[in-house]
């Protein structure tokens, strides 16, 4: 193995070097940034070895600064005629490998097993700050939209048509857990149509697996994995929950399809449309007023 890294720097050295065992007469005094690097004999671009800039600079005077994960390393330098170069400090820090002109290659760096390419003058890149999200966000919220019933067996016959508007409330409660609380234009939020847990987890979509947990619908048990969470594959920013209910005199299958609150529906084909959408779910979305816990339809 020893071999073997000898003789990769060697052909480094060998790249860097055309004119045998004679030291640049060029001051090597600078900033070098990484610019690429390779990883196992493969290039690799630098952000795959390092997530922030990876920095050296050599003053004349044979001190050096390395900037390495935002944190600055004192360390001194020196140069052998054949380009070879080392540079150490406190807490074992080292750099080794070879400096030319404006091109620094440093062998093994950080023990990452990288050979690292530095350019001096080129500008450090600025790290580009990127918002936290917490996984599967897009769940949590406000939702509006509507359940129905279908297939409705014994005490529910008759009840099929008929649709109601629905709101829900999604809480995170731990990355990937939630508490889901759905309720209709026929009760306020405290006296809900459902109430259960939820988990979601990665399964490479963009967001991710849901699963219920315990909870209840029209007060009875719900059990993990009764009901079927998706997001939707037909309209974008929407959730469909599908389940079953029964009791000793009937059953019936539901059918629950929630939008984010403040989402327009024009998309959507107009059996999917709320009832009342147009009379009382736009005017309150046109005023900016926030999703209410219970269903106030104003008579005109």
């Amino acid at each position: 193995m020893k071999k073997r890294i000898s003789l990769l720097l060697a052909a480094l050295l060998l790249t860097l070097c055309a004119c045998g065992s004679t030291a640049s007469k060029e001051p090597l005094q600078g900033v070098y940034v990484a610019e690429s690097a390779k990883l196992f004999g493969m290039k690799v671009k630098i952000d795959r070895v390092f997530e922030k800039p990876f920095v050296v600079e050599l003053r004349e005077d044979g001190t050096a600064t390395l900037t390495y994960n935002e944190e600055d390393y004192e360390l001194t330098w020196k140069v052998s005629k054949d380009n070879s170069f080392r540079a150490e400090g406190d807490d074992d820090m080292k750099l080794q490998g070879a400096v030319k002109d404006d091109i620094m290659v440093l062998e093994n760096v950080m023990d990452s097993g990288a050979y690292v390419t530095l350019r001096k003058g080129i500008p450090i890149p600025t790290p580009v700050p990127v918002e936290e999200k917490k996984p599967f966000e897009w769940w949590s919220g406000d939702w509006y939209g509507w359940w129905k019933m279908t297939d409705c067996i014994g005490t529910f016959n008759g009840w099929q048509p008929d649709r109601k508007d629905a709101m829900c409330h999604v809480t995170m409660t731990d990355p990937g857990q939630f508490n889901v609380i759905i309720w209709d234009e026929e009760m306020p939020q405290d006296k809900n149509l459902a109430d259960f847990s939820l988990t979601v987890s990665d399964d490479g979509s963009e967001n991710g697996s849901a699963l219920n947990g315990k909870g209840s619908f029209m007060e009875q048990r719900l059990d993990p994995g009764e009901l079927t969470v998706t997001a939707s594959a037909e309209y974008t920013d929407t959730m469909v929950i599908q389940g079953s209910y029964t009791v000793p005199n009937g059953s019936f299958n539901f059918v629950i399809m929630l939008r984010h609150w403040g989402t327009m529906w024009d998309d959507a084909a107009s059996e999917d449309v709320p009832d009342h959408y147009d009379e009382w779910y736009l005017p309150l979305i046109e005023k900016g007023e926030k999703l209410p816990s219970e269903f106030v339809l104003k008579s005109k």
